[in-house]
């Protein structure tokens, strides 16, 4: 099992790649709505569902966060047992789809090896 680590020590950890981390999550978002607004151009277009909106934005935070930390030394940024993450020194960042109220679809405490 995985030790939650405190805040102040994800602070320490992820200090120098803060920046980045929200850069990618913005590009992210830019990303999901030149695909969304891309439906005003197609004379036929599939609505998507939550989910599926939900799936595309992730899939382009994931894309942003592997383009940017993938080729550092000692920074995992894959999928690693199904679920993508960005793990720098000790600090294990799992990014999680939010509802509208920013509530995610679980609130684990404990994550598993």
């Amino acid at each position: 099992m995985r030790k939650i680590i405190s805040v102040e020590e994800a602070k320490i950890t992820l200090q120098a790649h803060y920046q980045t981390i929200l850069t990618c999550i913005f590009e992210g978002f830019n990303d999901y709505l030149k695909v969304s607004q891309a439906k005003d151009e197609l004379e036929t277009y599939t609505e998507h569902k939550v989910r599926t909106k939900a799936n595309l934005l992730h899939d382009h935070i994931s894309s942003h966060i592997k383009k940017h930390f993938g080729f550092l030394p000692n920074i995992q940024a894959e999928e690693i047992k199904g679920i993508f993450a960005l793990q720098i020194g000790n600090a294990f960042i799992r990014f999680k789809k939010i509802s509208i109220a920013r509530f995610t679809g679980s609130n684990v405490k404990n994550q598993t090896n």
